[in-house]
């Protein structure tokens, strides 16, 4: 039989053991040491002395919890990731999800619609068509359900099926059986559908105003704005609009090269961190695809990306920025793939505005983010309809 003392040293050096293949890197010096005994103590009382009996499951739960609290105590951002999120956390960064493909929004009279079915998604092959009216799903009827019940009763496991009924224009009913799969979310939408699915760009085609929403920054988003862009001047647009409200952000160089478009030369960001390199990025003459009148649209769900883009056009007096203040994600984060242990996303750097004004937002900061120029603050009730006319598709 093991003696107590020998237990207690076996269980620290097996929670070592364990916290050095999570983290991957031995304890350098006396601190970490001391981090290290202390969990590993603290998890022996546990499992000797609690008043249940701890599962394997329930230890690596308890660990997990640990790291996470522990990261919690530096910013929102940095966190921890374990394995059973993984899926989740890579398909949110790279802009996809399970589905049948297509944008929904509910009519005044109650009934859910599609807007238009995604390009290249499941619906979109299946035949189903934009102002096509959801009556049942999976044979259950779902007059007045909203869009959130609705988008649960339709989304589920890739490669599984679902069997839509829709009403079309004319009345008649349309049986469609869709094949969930992964769907690629677009980055880049315009004002409105052409008869042939194709983007109009135009919100007074008269006046010549484009509108460009940018949903996300993925690897495909400047490309997109570029195409839009290139659109726009070869139909002689003369001032555009660009909405990034409710852009949580993503690819950084996405932005800067967005921001290239509309400014000849200037700063757009710095990134700067305590254990990188500083770097400036500098607009270049050569790369811009638009000089006339611009404004972008932003509200507090317009984050890290989206406030880089905002901000940098700010600083420049290039843009009017209409809305209200943006959320204030100012930092940058590195994503470190442990395998089976998880992911570990760390804040590393902050980002600085042209002005040199850091975005952040922290718990006593009087400014943050971009105040807009134009400030238009929205009721409950409005932002509830801008939310229902720019919801996640299913």
């Amino acid at each position: 039989m093991l003696s107590p003392r020998f237990a207690w040293t076996l269980g620290s050096l097996l929670t070592v053991v364990m916290a050095v293949r999570l983290v991957g890197w031995l304890p350098v010096d006396e601190e970490d040491r001391a981090i290290a005994r202390l969990v590993a103590q603290v998890q022996h009382e546990v499992r000797e002395r609690y008043v249940d009996e701890i599962s394997p499951a329930k230890l690596k739960q308890m660990q997990v919890a640990a790291v996470g609290g522990m990261l919690s105590t530096l910013d929102s951002h940095t966190m921890f990731v374990p394995l059973q999120q993984k899926e989740q956390f890579n398909t949110i960064l790279n802009g996809s999800f399970v589905g049948i493909g297509v944008n929904i929004q509910q009519t005044p009279s109650g009934e859910v619609i599609v807007e238009t079915p995604i390009e290249g998604g499941p619906a979109f092959a299946a035949g189903i068509e934009a102002g096509d009216v959801f009556v049942k799903v999976n044979g259950q009827d779902v007059a007045g359900l909203n869009t959130k019940a609705l988008r649960d009763r339709i989304v589920g496991e890739a490669g599984t099926r679902v069997a839509v009924t829709m009403r079309r224009f004319d009345g008649a009913l349309k049986e469609f059986d869709v094949e969930r799969r992964q769907v690629n979310l677009p980055t880049v939408l315009g004002y409105q559908r052409n008869a042939d699915g194709s983007w109009d760009w135009f919100a007074d085609r008269a006046a010549g105003i484009a509108y460009i929403r940018i949903a996300q920054f993925n690897e495909e988003t400047a490309g997109r704005v570029r195409d839009a862009l290139t659109e726009i001047g070869r139909q002689d647009g003369k001032g555009v609009i660009v909405d990034v409200r409710f852009n949580g952000g993503g690819r950084l160089e996405e932005a800067t090269t967005i921001a290239d478009f509309f400014l000849d030369e200037g700063t757009i960001v710095t990134v700067k961190g305590r254990k990188r390199m500083e770097s400036t990025t500098i607009a270049k003459r050569d790369d811009t695809l638009f000089r006339g009148p611009l404004a972008i649209l932003v509200n507090g769900d317009s984050a890290s990306a989206s406030e880089i883009l905002a901000g940098a056009l700010l600083d420049h007096r290039r843009a009017a920025v209409v809305g209200s203040r943006t959320f204030g994600k100012g930092s940058v984060q590195e994503v470190e793939d442990w395998g089976e242990d998880g992911l570990l996303k760390i804040t590393t750097a902050k980002w600085l505005l042209p002005s040199g004004a850091s975005l952040q937002r922290t718990a006593d900061a009087a400014a943050w983010g971009v105040d807009p120029t134009i400030r238009v603050d929205l009721e409950a009730r409005e932002v509830a309809d801008l939310e229902q006319a720019l919801a996640e598709p299913v």
